[in-house]
């Protein structure tokens, strides 16, 4: 699903992946770099902006506070069609927040419900912006040879962070909701 200028999002900043995402722009072409702030996400999308009441914002407190503040370590490229990504060990926190988030605004179902299976990752690369089929294996693998010094990347998720997309890669976060 593509990023809609004006939608919000429920995801946990990954600030720590900052680099590897700053550098791939530079290996691989601008075209390359993922439009997007370092995150997983929780809920895309969310609500419009407009829509966002203070009831919703504590039903996004309470969602946080039923998990702990944990731990995560990138370390596995995977990728999906068009899309390289990185696998958060562990990833059932994230799930867990995303089933809760799901649970509490129905009407806002993860990726709109384009997808059955969610799966918990952080987008690094536009496969398709680098000229890279996910079916050429040697391209693949190329690309993650030379992303994989910027790994391992660990990062402490205390929080979710409710942004707001703006375009050309610039976010806007409006409220965040510490975890457990």
């Amino acid at each position: 699903m593509d990023l809609q200028v004006g939608r919000t999002a429920v995801v946990a900043t990954v600030p720590a992946a900052e680099d590897l995402l700053d550098h791939v722009p530079t290996v691989f072409g601008p075209a390359a770099g993922a439009a997007v702030l370092p995150h997983v996400t929780v809920l895309y999308p969310w609500l419009a902006p407009a829509a966002v009441t203070a009831a919703d914002l504590d039903g996004l407190r309470q969602v946080a506070a039923e998990v702990p503040a944990f731990e995560v370590v990138f370390d596995r490229f995977r990728w999906f069609p068009g899309v390289l990504w990185l696998a958060p060990d562990p990833a059932e926190p994230f799930a867990r927040l995303t089933a809760s988030a799901a649970r509490r605004w129905p009407h806002t179902p993860p990726y709109g419900g384009a997808h059955a299976e969610i799966t918990p990752h952080l987008t690094v690369m536009d496969l398709d912006g680098a000229g890279i089929d996910v079916d050429d294996e040697i391209a693949l693998k190329d690309a993650v040879e030379r992303l994989e010094p910027w790994l391992p990347v660990v990062h402490r998720v205390t929080e979710l962070s409710v942004v707001l997309f703006e375009g050309d890669g610039a976010w806007t976060t409006i409220a965040r909701s510490p975890l457990a």
